[in-house]
């Protein structure tokens, strides 16, 4: 997905001051937005991985012979024996 990330270029005929005011009128503002958004986005998607673990600890305990694998990328892969 294409999506607006603004950006800002240093060139040799531009002092650092410039650069300076670039980063905080383009830059920051986008972060400081951005930025709790992603933590939150995070901490869901860690919540979600809990459950979906807690379930399959779960199913696990009522399957005689099954057994549940952690690894990356996937969270949980659920197999039975």
């Amino acid at each position: 997905m294409q999506r607006h990330r603004p950006s800002t270029e240093m060139r040799a005929d531009r002092g650092g001051r410039v650069l300076e005011q670039a980063v905080r009128t383009k830059l920051l503002p986008v972060y400081d937005e951005t930025f709790p958004k992603v933590l939150a986005a995070n901490e869901e998607s860690r919540k979600h991985a809990e459950a979906r673990a807690a379930v399959a600890d779960h199913l696990v305990a009522l399957v005689s012979g099954a057994e549940v694998t952690r690894s990356e990328p996937s969270v949980l892969v659920e197999s039975s024996v």
